[in-house]
């Protein structure tokens, strides 16, 4: 079995394949080559050249931007290459080489980011030691006489373990790992089992711990402790919901999954319930602690991953060493990807900034009269489109400084807007044609040791799977739109800096 960034990898492989078809030398492929090259060129020159208004120039960079991604350059280089492009049409040579002096350190070196090194450690830490299987079995035995019981446990199990652990990656591959087997063995609906897997794995960055939303805190300058605070109520609300769908689409249409016989002893799920207590007491250390105010951010994460440790001791006694040591070198390696995104768009935003864009932008939506409920349905349509070319991060890093001036126009809420961006970047990565996790999973359960003799999974079954979780995404967010202080109460009460 493939580690998720290996995976990740050869996801991003097979939707190239299903986007632009198998043949390097298809005529799809050469029709669109020519095409890029001729659409960069007219961007950089839109860029670059003399007498263009700065606006048009910052638009301009991020079709330069898109165009190099499409051709598979990394996004944080794409990032840099763009801004460093922009702030020498702007400002010349020496512009550019102060920026890249001093603008990683400065970005990569922020406080508020301390904390994502913890969570991400404690993630993988909980993930190699096993702790998502106990989750997965006290879900099943509690939940299994529900209509669809297994897809409902397996949606509440990524609910708990997105409350420790916070990895939308980590979550799927462990879920579908353990839980499409399951299904698959009891007669479930193909793609019922393949969708429930991918939208459990989007609550990893709905309940806190989030990277995403650590991330955001930074990049807004909002406070991080309040924002995961924040989300612990549009999370599990979210994670009921689609219980909630899982439950009544099931009833409405047994034929999805067939009613379970088997029958539990009660002594045996409260043994089994027994074995997750890591997540309540992770909950209580990382929630609570920001909650009471007795930690911040940073401390609940080094005391979080600490217990993931000790934790891990517990589940895998000598073997735990060697998972702590690959979990060490797995957390370095997404840090510094995640660092190095953070940096790319740090240039790119410093270009944007100097291009007057953002404002341009504001003023524009404003000549349009659009309100608030108006301005933020037209942005879930803008985050699905640009779920085709870039994963949550990249969105989310990209639109904030942007959209910023608008935000404060309109009266929005940074906090608030922070669990929306991050729902709707989730959300932008699962759905068709390009969803990036949903082409992960796809590949990770036609893998034999989880396919077993099951026929393959098509990606037809996968994506079709996901149109009513993706329907009852939409639907909480219109919600939030119209509700905003079912996000905003929480923090309110809280102690949390």
């Amino acid at each position: 079995m493939s580690n998720p960034e290996s995976l990740r990898r050869e996801a991003v492989d097979e939707m190239n394949v299903s986007v632009h078809g198998s043949g390097r030398k298809s005529a799809v492929h050469g029709m669109i080559l020519p095409l890029l090259l001729v659409l960069l060129v007219v961007c950089l020159y839109f860029t670059v050249a003399p007498g263009i208004p700065r606006e048009m120039r910052g638009l301009s960079g991020i079709g330069v931007m898109l165009v190099l991604m499409s051709f598979g350059i990394p996004i944080a280089v794409t990032m840099a290459i763009t801004g460093g492009i922009g702030v020498w049409a702007l400002r010349g040579a020496p512009a550019v080489i102060s920026a890249f002096e001093n603008l990683p350190h400065h970005a990569a070196a922020s406080w508020t980011f301390s904390v994502i090194p913890m969570f991400i450690l404690m993630g993988i830490i909980l993930w190699r030691s096993g702790v998502s299987n106990h989750v997965f079995a006290a879900a099943r035995a509690w939940l299994n006489w529900l209509p669809g019981g297994l897809a409902v446990a397996t949606n509440f199990a990524g609910a708990g373990l997105a409350a420790a652990s916070g990895s939308t990656l980590g979550i799927s591959f462990a879920l579908a790992r353990i839980a499409v087997p399951e299904m698959l063995k009891s007669g479930y609906d193909r793609g019922l089992a393949s969708g429930v897997v991918i939208m459990a794995g989007t609550l990893g960055q709905l309940i806190p711990p989030s990277i995403l939303l650590v991330i955001y805190a930074g990049v807004a300058e909002v406070p991080v402790g309040p924002l995961l605070i924040a989300a612990v109520v549009p999370g599990f609300m979210t994670a009921f919901a689609y219980g909630a769908m899982i439950i009544l689409r099931v009833a409405a249409n047994p034929k999805l999954a067939p009613k379970s016989t088997e029958i539990v002893p009660l002594r045996e799920r409260i043994r089994l319930l027994g074995n997750v207590w890591p997540l309540p007491l992770l909950i209580m250390i990382i929630i609570g602690g920001l909650f009471s105010g007795v930690f911040t951010a940073t401390e609940a994460g080094a005391y979080a991953a600490g217990a993931a440790i000790i934790i891990a001791f517990i589940f895998s006694g000598r073997k735990a060493a060697g998972q702590i040591g690959q979990a060490l070198m797995d957390a370095a390696s997404a840090i510094a990807s995640i660092l190095f995104l953070i940096v790319g768009v740090t240039l790119l935003n410093r270009f944007l900034a100097l291009s007057g864009l953002p404002f341009a932008m504001s003023e524009f939506i404003d000549s349009l009269g659009l309100g608030r409920v108006e301005f933020l349905i037209a942005v879930m349509f803008f985050y699905l489109i640009l779920g085709m070319f870039m994963d949550p991060l990249a969105i989310m890093l990209l639109t904030i400084p942007i959209f910023a001036p608008t935000l404060e126009t309109l009266g929005i809420d940074l906090l608030w807007y922070g669990i929306f961006a991050v729902a709707m970047g989730e959300l932008a990565i699962v759905t068709p044609p390009v969803g990036i996790l949903s082409y992960l999973v796809h590949k990770l359960i036609n893998d034999k040791s989880v396919l077993g003799d099951s026929r393959p999974i098509s990606l037809g079954e996968v994506f079709g799977g996901l149109g009513w979780f993706v329907a009852t995404q939409l639907l909480i967010l219109v919600i939030l739109i119209f509700f905003p202080e079912i996000v905003e109460w929480l923090p309110a009460l809280s102690k949390a800096a």
